[in-house]
Formats: structure tokens, C-alpha cells, sequence
């Protein structure tokens, strides 16, 4: 997409990229398409985290869907300094980790602040027009309470589809601040 006429409006979006503007990009395609990615990948949920200036040492979900939809969206955050998904927006590494409860990398924060247990993860840096604002994640879980799982983590499949979508998100959510200017 030639995006030169817009640039002062994508200027201006790259200064201001926040939770709420991001959260509002997310239309109907956009959600439809990560519930298919979910689908697909045999996850949970999936999430589209971004670094903003209100909240400058963590990552917040700007995006949910899945196990508990959107009544996360703004409200769960992850600390920068630990975590998988902090991680993969820092060092701009795609990140795959399977029984994800044990690794020491992991972050319990936000597990148990919504009582579940993550037990596979996949996370990728998100990108805006080449800048870096936040993370895609899709996780599977295990409830606190026990629910077993159909199948233990992410096959060859789930890990190409995954990569496959994440640059399709960064297009679809550019689309929208294009459209919307």
C-alpha cells in the first residue's frame, strides 16, 4: 500500500499509539480473523498487547479474544522487564515456548490475576507502518481448576499459521488508520 499522502496522519498516529486507538482499529475483520487464527492454531485466546505512554514498563491488551473476550481489553497489563510476551516485543524475536508454567522466562502476573494457567504460548512483536508498538500472542491454557487439554501445545501447523497471520494483523489494523484518515 503506497502510503506517502498519508504520512502526516500516520506521523501523527506512530506519536500517539495507545491502547485505546489501537482497540478501536480492531473491527470485525480483525477479530474475525484472529478467532480464525485461534481456531486454526488450537489456542485459547489471542491478544494484541501495545506499549503506550501511560503505561511506559509494560505491555497492555489492547485486543482479546477468546477465553475471556474482550472485558480484558485496557485492563490486564504485563511488566517489560519479565514475561514471554515482554520479551518478544524487546528483542523483536518471534517466541514459541511449549509448557510455558515451567519456563523461568515466564511471567505468573497475569495468570494469576485472571485464575488460569498459560501452558503454551506463541508471541511475536507488532508492528505499525515498521515501528514496533506492541505483541501478538495466542495461548493455550489450563484452568486453575484442572480443564484438560485436547492436545499439549502448538504442532508445525499452529507455529507456520501464526506467522503466517502476524504480518496480515499489522496490515489490517495499518488499513484502518488509513481508512480512518
Amino acid at each position: 500500500m503506497n502510503t506517502e499522502k498519508f504520512q502526516p496522519e500516520i506521523d501523527a498516529f506512530l506519536n500517539s499509539v495507545s491502547v485505546e486507538t489501537v482497540g478501536k482499529l480492531a473491527d470485525n475483520v480483525f477479530r474475525n480473523s484472529l478467532e480464525d487464527l485461534i481456531r486454526q492454531t488450537g489456542a485459547d485466546a489471542g491478544a494484541v498487547w501495545i506499549a503506550d505512554e501511560k503505561t511506559p514498563d509494560s505491555l497492555t491488551i489492547a485486543v482479546n479474544v477468546g477465553d475471556k473476550g474482550e472485558s480484558i481489553e485496557g485492563n490486564v497489563s504485563q511488566q517489560l522487564e519479565s514475561g514471554l510476551v515482554s520479551r518478544a516485543f524487546k528483542e523483536d524475536v518471534f517466541v514459541h515456548d511449549q509448557g510455558v508454567f515451567r519456563s523461568p522466562e515466564q511471567s505468573m502476573e497475569v495468570d494469576l490475576q485472571l485464575g488460569q494457567l498459560t501452558t503454551h504460548q506463541m508471541a511475536c512483536p507488532f508492528k505499525m507502518f515498521g515501528k514496533t508498538v506492541g505483541a501478538l500472542t495466542v495461548i493455550q491454557l489450563t484452568s486453575l481448576k484442572g480443564k484438560p487439554r485436547r492436545e499439549w501445545g502448538f504442532d508445525e501447523a499452529a507455529v507456520n499459521a501464526f506467522q503466517c497471520w502476524a504480518p496480515v494483523a499489522e496490515k489490517l489494523a495499518e488499513y484502518s488508520v488509513v481508512r480512518m484518515s
